[in-house]
């Protein structure tokens, strides 16, 4: 089990929660991610997370935390981006895409959002994943040096925990067992949207409440 703490971008409008309220079919998350406690030496990472109907495609750079605030203000790339990490050959491109973003529709931060998860990969179907994630957080409009803050949060459904799987291709036939076993319900469920209807800090273009819809549905 780890912690994954998260702060995601928007512009003024909220740009990219609408985009998702709307359900368009190719959408974003801009956000910085980490994980765990600080230790004084904190690799984080610029991330984009792409969706495209099903798929989901990212872009990944990894990055001191010390060195964030002035990569945002001087871009400096090739000199503060981490350099020779095994998956992450295309890092610089990768964070130039991330400050493409940033700098093109200048997005601040939004929210922080925090959860402990669980990750397991299959030994047997070598492409899945399967994660549990639970106590659910987050606070609104975060510093970039709060990422690793645990205080004034507000929590969703404490009591409830979230199952993510990730695979190529089709789902494992001994996964689809358990689906039918359990009566599983596959849904659609952001996390940044779900913090940004909990808090109640988003700019929407409709009345639809991402979150009270969400947990009417589940009944939560």
């Amino acid at each position: 089990e780890y912690t994954v703490r998260s702060i995601y971008f928007d512009t003024s409008k909220f740009d990219l929660y609408n985009d998702k309220v709307e359900g368009l079919e190719i959408r974003k998350k801009v956000r910085i991610r980490g994980y765990n406690q600080p230790t004084g030496k904190d690799i984080i990472f610029l991330e984009i997370k792409r969706k495209w109907g099903d798929a989901i495609y990212k872009n990944r750079a990894p990055i001191l935390y010390e060195n964030l605030e002035n990569l945002l203000s001087l871009g400096d790339v090739d000199g503060l981006i981490i350099k020779n990490i095994k998956g992450f050959e295309n890092s610089h491109s990768d964070a130039r895409k991330f400050l493409f973003h940033i700098y093109r529709k200048n997005m601040q931060p939004t929210v922080l959002v925090i959860y402990e998860r669980e990750a397991y990969h299959s030994k047997i179907n070598g492409g899945f994943r399967i994660t549990f994630d639970k106590n659910l957080r987050c606070f609104p409009y975060p510093k970039l040096n709060e990422l690793f803050v645990e205080r004034n949060l507000t929590y969703y459904n404490a009591d409830y925990f979230l199952i993510e799987t990730k695979f190529f291709g089709q789902l494992p036939n001994w996964f689809k067992f358990l689906i039918n076993k359990f009566s599983l319900m596959r849904i659609s469920f952001s996390k940044y949207v779900i913090c940004l209807d909990l808090i109640g800090i988003a700019n929407k273009r409709s009345n639809f409440s991402y979150a009270s819809g969400l947990s009417k549905y589940l009944g939560f």
